[in-house]
């Protein structure tokens, strides 16, 4: 599992003007099964996203498309997590299903 750290590096105002396209980009990677979770860090400084059944390379790429980071508005961190315990309902997040395409 990944966690993807966005942190803004330009002006609000520059954020809300791709902030659509920004969405529209993470709600295609819902429906493709890549993201499991997202949501804006309450400090306003950026978001994150959990990723799942991907390989690091193909993530790494994925996120080279988010419109906020072709137009420079964010710094990417990928943090790689090996789960040990979970709750039963997450325990697929444990499995090793990391995909190459």
């Amino acid at each position: 599992m990944f966690i993807v750290l966005l942190n803004y590096t330009a002006p609000a105002e520059e954020i809300e003007n791709h902030r659509v396209a920004h969405r529209e980009w993470v709600d295609a990677r819902f429906n493709e099964g890549v993201f499991i979770a997202s949501g804006r860090l309450t400090s306003s400084t950026g978001g994150v996203i959990l990723a799942h059944g991907i390989s690091i390379e193909n993530l790494e790429a994925l996120m080279a498309t988010d419109p906020f980071t072709v137009n420079n508005l964010i710094r990417v961190e990928i943090l790689d997590v090996d789960l040990r315990r979970t709750t039963r309902s997450l325990a697929f997040l444990k499995e090793d299903s990391v995909t190459t395409s």
